[in-house]
């Protein structure tokens, strides 16, 4: 599928400009999934809020969009279940 190839392109290319400029370090990926590491969680923390904010105003395929699971979903800050920022990652600190 040409659109998911465009899709993963985008998304793969966002997450890495925005590692460079958090400081952080790509280990590997799988599919969509990355493994990467920072020196600080707070570096970590503000990665995942710009990744996500960053992630909606990406010019996704039509045909990706077109598909409910990856539709965008618009929710009011302050309105039941909305967040200025959330993220979903695990982090491991030793």
């Amino acid at each position: 599928m040409h659109a998911m190839d465009t899709a993963i392109r985008l998304h793969h290319t966002l997450i890495r400009k925005l590692l460079a400029e958090h400081r952080g370090y790509e280990s590997a990926t799988e599919g969509d999934a990355f493994i990467m590491g920072f020196h600080t969680a707070s570096q970590a923390m503000h990665f995942a809020c710009d990744l996500q904010q960053q992630l909606m105003t990406q010019p996704w395929p039509e045909q990706v969009l077109s598909f409910h699971v990856s539709a965008p979903v618009w929710a009011k800050v302050g309105q039941k279940g909305a967040h200025s920022c959330s993220a979903s990652f695990t982090s491991l600190c030793f």
